[in-house]
């Protein structure tokens, strides 16, 4: 994966996050509600695994001295 594709791949995680909030917002506490949350924290996870895999990325260029 590139680095602009991991970059793509993080905002669209981070809209689908987005998009479970909004959905959990408008519903009463339950079973329901709850499900919408998790799957908002999956995306969330997502989001910080692609986020470590670029900063892995950028440290080991900077340790081999390629150009960014």
């Amino acid at each position: 994966m590139t680095d602009p594709e991991l970059f793509n791949s993080a905002v669209t995680w981070a809209r689908f996050r987005q998009d479970w909030l909004h959905r959990a917002a408008g519903m009463p506490a339950g079973r329901e509600r709850r499900r919408l949350l998790r799957h908002a924290r999956r995306c969330e996870a997502h989001v910080v695994n692609l986020s470590i895999t670029a900063e892995k990325r950028a440290r080991r260029d900077q340790a081999r001295g390629v150009a960014a």
